[in-house]
């Protein structure tokens, strides 16, 4: 995928209307999963999210890309 395209992916994964999230998840399933942060931070930041990743048989490939994805407010040593 572009960076236009997988930033337009992040866009319908933040919105607030759950069918964009299915729209993101479809395009996932038929694209497969960009190697970004930000798209498994906004795939996996609420349940029904992370319900949508399992029935698309796509939570394996979003947890490969949680190691990736630095948490917000982690402390640095």
């Amino acid at each position: 995928m572009s960076d236009e395209e997988i930033q337009n992916l992040i866009k319908l994964l933040k919105s607030e209307e759950p069918q964009f999230w299915e729209i993101a998840f479809q395009i996932m399933k038929g694209n497969g999963v960009p190697n970004h942060p930000e798209v498994y931070r906004a795939a996996t930041n609420n349940n029904h999210k992370i319900l949508l990743s399992y029935q698309h048989n796509l939570l394996h490939q979003l947890s490969k890309n949680r190691l990736s994805a630095p948490r917000k407010n982690s402390k640095k040593r």
